[in-house]
Order: C-alpha cells, then structure tokens, then sequence
C-alpha cells in the first residue's frame, strides 16, 4: 500500500468519483421514463377506447333510424291495409244484402209461379215474362256470388 501514491483532485487524471455522477444524472431520466411511458400507454388506451366506443355506438344509432324508419312504413302499410279491409268489408255487406233482395224476388216468382200455374198455361206471354224475370234474376244471383266470393278472398289475402 506505500506504492499508491495521493492524486490531488485537481489532476487530469479521471477518478473514481466521475462514473458514479454520471449514474447518478440518469437516475430521474430513468425514473421519469418509468413513470411517464406506462401513463403515456394508459392514456393512448382511454382515448382510442373512447373513439372505438363512439364509432360503435354511431353505428347502433344509424342502425336504430333505420329500424325506426321501416317500422314507420310498415305501420303506414298495415293502416292502409285495414282500411282497404273495412272498405271490402262493406262492400261485402252491400253484396251481401242485393244478394239475399235477389235470392228474395226469386223465391216470390217461384211461389208466384207455383201458385198461378193454371193460369199460366193460358196465357203464353205472362209465363214468358215471369221466364225472363227468373232468368235475370238466376243471372243476377250468380253475378252476386262471383262477387262476394272474389271479394272473400281479397278479404283472405289481407
């Protein structure tokens, strides 16, 4: 130990006290890079997670004014539906009645006829007119079902 001899501190020769000053100058770069980069990741995280969460949510919004508008035309649809119902329904009522007014004169000729049969032999042109009515009337009844089975199935479509 007699051969080391004193450097003053002064000397250009470097010491063992300069590596550690350095170390020593990074210390709060480090600790600051260790704090900062996870804070900076976190914070990255928040906001795209919020544009994320804001770009789905756009979309279910779209999605909604969608579904909103196509159940306002099928309502507007199933309106008019039922009030093209209704208006077959009267139709059929009306049908309906003329029908059972015909189906009525027919009956009374049959029973018109049934009752004057005698006097019908003798007088050719009232059975021929009574012939004729009968025949408007059978062609008229049947005009009057053709009517209210087509008007039943429209009412069935619907």
């Amino acid at each position: 130990m007699k051969d080391l001899s004193y450097v003053p501190a002064d000397s250009s020769v470097a010491t063992s006290t300069s590596v550690p000053a350095n170390k020593e100058a990074r210390k709060p770069l480090r600790k600051w890079l260790v704090w900062s980069a996870p804070i900076l990741v976190w914070a990255l995280l928040l906001v795209g997670s919020f544009f994320l969460a804001k770009h789905y949510i756009n979309g279910l919004q779209q999605q909604m004014i969608q579904i909103q508008t196509s159940a306002e035309d099928l309502n507007r649809t199933v309106t008019e539906l039922h009030t093209q119902l209704g208006e077959h329904k009267e139709s059929l009522a009306q049908l309906q009645s003329q029908f059972d007014h015909v189906q009525s004169d027919l009956e009374a000729v049959k029973e018109e006829l049934s009752l004057a049969g005698s006097t019908l032999t003798s007088s050719d042109q009232t059975r021929q007119a009574l012939n004729e009515r009968i025949s408007d009337l059978s062609k008229e009844l049947e005009n009057l079902r053709s009517s209210i089975t087509k008007l039943e199935e429209a009412a069935r479509a619907y």
